[in-house]
């Protein structure tokens, strides 16, 4: 009788252990996934950048977007022909791929904006990195850049 009333005691034990763990189980599956964190850069980074950008003539400004892409975006000095905006995206790709290695992880999004231009260019880490390398020309850059070039906003309404 005793080894009955033992025997029942480990059954009502284990059902009970099995249906906490898979009340857990369960409710982890509801439970929210944690956010992803948010990307950073060094302070260090955005120095040494905006510097780049200036010993090129260009002023403007470069943040780490929340969809990890480094957006720079620049305005070439009003001497600058509207047709020299392409060379801009150039001295920005130049100036992020002098950057250390820590500084230059991430996509990067050059948006080069005058008076009658609009041009955005979009390049990986990877192709910008084999490009100052010397594994890419320039001519193979250019293939794999995601360029757009349109009017400014402000033609656009018109």
């Amino acid at each position: 009788m005793k080894s009955a009333q033992g025997f029942r005691f480990l059954l009502i034990l284990f059902a009970a252990a099995l249906a906490a763990w898979l009340a857990a189980t369960v409710a982890l599956q509801f439970l929210p996934a944690p956010a992803p964190a948010a990307p950073t850069l060094s302070p260090d980074c955005f120095r040494e950048l905006t510097a780049r950008l200036a010993q090129a003539g260009l002023t403007g400004q470069a943040v780490l977007r929340p969809d990890r892409v480094l957006a720079v975006e620049v305005q070439p000095p009003a001497a600058w022909p509207a047709d020299q905006a392409p060379q801009a995206v150039w001295a920005v790709f130049d100036a992020v791929a002098l950057l250390p290695p820590c500084c230059s992880v991430y996509p990067l999004e050059v948006v080069v904006s005058g008076e009658s231009h609009h041009v955005r260019a979009r390049v990986s880490p990877a192709d910008l990195r084999a490009w100052a390398q010397g594994e890419l020309d320039d001519r193979e850059l250019v293939e794999r850049v995601l360029y757009v070039e349109s009017p400014p906003a402000s033609l656009l309404e018109e």
